[in-house]
């Protein structure tokens, strides 16, 4: 991985996890988190700021675009994560988006898995998910613990090759 972004917002008790995402080298992006419904916006516009910058940037060498959502709204207008990941699809770029089965956006689902993968994180939620403690009066639930990823089970796309040739990861 040459470059790795993450955005949201800062409520106080999730800083241990921005905390380590960059100390990982992920540049992080924290927006105040809104008050209003719909006040993440602010967070999906910073993110779908940096994709078009990194699609202008590397426009001589692309890679794979990973995306981590399942918004794929706005495509009809021509904005947001759907059809952002489209451009730099056209500028050569891989594609991979990584959702939950469930609330991942229908057409955006299907059109990564014809031009690249759609990876259902649902496959792999006793390595990604994690409990947070109870609220008081409310019933603990059991103790889950860590499960590592493998990744090797999942086809990459080698660069410069059509999204249908794969090869195992390296």
């Amino acid at each position: 991985m040459q470059h790795a972004i993450a955005v949201g917002s800062i409520p106080p008790e999730m800083r241990q996890v921005w905390n380590r995402r960059e100390n990982e080298g992920v540049t992080v992006g924290l927006l105040e988190r809104g008050q209003v419904q719909g006040g993440e916006q602010g967070v999906d516009q910073l993110l779908q700021t940096q994709m078009l910058r990194d699609t202008i940037d590397y426009n001589g060498a692309p890679g794979i675009a990973v995306l981590l959502t399942g918004d794929g709204s706005g495509f009809a207008d021509g904005v947001g994560f759907h059809a952002d990941l489209e451009r730099m699809h056209g500028k050569g770029w891989h594609i991979e988006v990584l959702s939950w089965r469930h609330s991942c956006n229908r057409r955006m689902r299907e059109w990564a898995e014809g031009v690249g993968r759609f990876i259902a994180l649902d496959d792999y939620y006793e390595s990604i998910t994690f409990l947070e403690d109870p609220l008081p009066g409310r019933p603990v639930a059991d103790p889950r613990y860590a499960v590592p990823i493998d990744l090797e089970r999942e086809p990459r796309v080698a660069r410069g090759e059509s999204p249908s040739a794969t090869v195992p990861n390296q």
